[in-house]
């Protein structure tokens, strides 16, 4: 029988506890309701700008079910399971169990509208820094909204995030196990690191491939199959892990 388990570019005697520092909060979500509904249009309920925000491409996440929490032991554990594989370096693939699966198979009058744009892509789903600057070519690229709706930006999105879920662990353990010797067991029982991308999504593929986790936190349910995040609504509070 095959050892999976030599597969792991973390062996299990190197795993340790970890606490995840992320920027896409579920509440920017509110920020971007609370804006643009304060729109107003002259007819005194913001009109046709949050229109135009929901003919965006971006639509789908106001839809998010705003009871859906990160947990960061679930996503810390997942990483601890990445694989080595033959595959396309843009594919994650980990061990859960006994089985191998894969991730990756995932005017003025507009101004407010377009600041909604670009917080939702660079903060929510490229999970960016909220205090560094937003790169210019967006900035520019969100002045034509017609070709801003155009634009692929999944395939963005998804570059930045398996980047940033790929190196999220990179030299963890090192540093793990020197801040152990520095600090001690009782005051550094967990290692703190930022990952970017749009961590909801591994979140999500979490539930979807561990049955057991969906049934203790969510609920799934059967509507539109895109985006598939639409369909999870969690029902009790997941395990933090993060910050």
């Amino acid at each position: 029988m095959v050892n999976l388990k030599r597969l792991l570019k973390t062996p299990e005697s190197d795993w340790y506890k970890g606490t995840i520092t992320r920027h896409n909060h579920i509440e920017i979500l509110k920020v971007i309701d609370d804006a643009l509904s304060g729109i107003d249009d002259g007819g005194g309920g913001g009109g046709v700008q949050k229109l135009r925000f929901m003919d965006s491409c971006f639509r789908h996440f106001l839809r998010m079910h705003r009871t859906m929490q990160f947990s960061g032991t679930i996503v810390h554990s997942l990483l601890l399971r990445e694989i080595h594989h033959d595959g396309s370096p843009e594919e994650m693939r980990f061990l859960l169990g006994n089985e191998r699966v894969q991730q990756g198979e995932w005017t003025e009058e507009f101004d407010i509208v377009k600041l909604c744009l670009l917080l939702l892509l660079h903060v929510f789903l490229i999970g960016a820094d909220e205090r560094g600057s937003v790169p210019i070519w967006q900035v520019r690229f969100v002045d034509n909204l017609d070709a801003f709706a155009t634009f692929p930006w999944g395939c963005l999105v998804y570059i930045y995030s398996i980047y940033g879920f790929k190196t999220a662990l990179s030299g963890r353990r090192g540093r793990f196990e020197q801040r152990l010797r520095t600090k001690g067991k009782d005051k550094h029982s967990k290692e703190k690191y930022n990952m970017w991308g749009f961590s909801y999504a591994l979140l999500i593929f979490a539930l979807e491939e561990i049955p057991a986790l969906a049934r203790e936190f969510a609920t799934h349910h059967n509507v539109d199959p895109f985006p598939r995040i639409l369909k999870w609504e969690f029902t009790r509070r997941t395990p933090s892990g993060q910050s």
